[in-house]
């Protein structure tokens, strides 16, 4: 079992720490290429040999259960992923209480709370926190992590393969909530889960309709992370 890092961004750290996000995809680098023998393949550092894919397409459940979860370069089966977000470092304050509130603070506290903008300083510069330079969530300690991810399964697909149900688990909004989005904004029709995952999914990496080979990974949530500063 091994620790990894990996960066989510605020609207995604929002949905774990929800609940409604237990599934990640991340791209497959390099993504499968031919292997002139009538499937493709990619070739796995873990088991220093190159992997056939195309039969868990056919045998999923069975292939699944043999090597796919275990020969992941991003995280396999069993093991932790620490999570990765913008933060900043300062003592901040809390002038509410009168007394210290922490040494660093989240960028999402503070789009979940908005009132954090207002009742919390950082005293190292003596500005307001909506002045504060946030770090980049690459260059986030471990230490600083609050979510662990505790990996349960890992499988291959190709992106647009995604269903409504596992877009929702993505962290999209339930087809409920996307029509409410609709109707409070005057619309006379929404956009579903998976519209909403292929608008994240090109924000991110812009290649949706090339269809590429995707990690799946699932996981089950763990907070706060046990290694994390209290």
């Amino acid at each position: 079992m091994k620790s990894t890092p990996m960066i989510f961004n605020t609207e995604m750290v929002q949905a774990l720490l929800s609940g409604n996000k237990t599934v990640t995809r991340r791209p497959m680098k390099p993504q499968p290429v031919d292997s002139g023998l009538g499937y493709k393949w990619f070739p796995s550092n873990i088991v220093q040999s190159m992997v056939q894919i195309d039969n868990f397409k056919e045998d999923k459940e069975d292939y699944l259960k043999g090597i796919i979860p275990h020969v992941c370069p991003i995280a396999c089966k069993g093991d932790l992923i620490y999570v990765r977000e913008t933060f900043c470092m300062g003592r901040i304050y809390d002038y509410d209480s009168g007394h210290p509130a922490s040494d660093y603070l989240y960028v999402e506290q503070c789009a979940v709370d908005e009132h954090v903008i207002y009742k919390q300083y950082c005293l190292d510069e003596n500005i307001e926190i909506d002045e504060v330079k946030w770090k980049a969530s690459i260059h986030m300690p471990k230490e600083l992590s609050r979510i662990t991810l505790k990996v349960t399964d890992v499988r291959i697909e190709q992106v647009q393969d995604i269903t409504e149900e596992q877009a929702i688990s993505e962290g999209m909004p339930t087809n409920k909530e996307c029509q409410k989005i609709a109707i409070d904004s005057g619309l006379g029709w929404y956009q579903k889960p998976v519209t909403w995952f292929k608008s994240l999914w090109n924000g991110l990496y812009n290649n949706w309709d090339d269809n590429p080979y995707v990690w799946v990974i699932e996981f089950e949530v763990i907070k706060p992370n046990k290694e994390s500063v209290n």
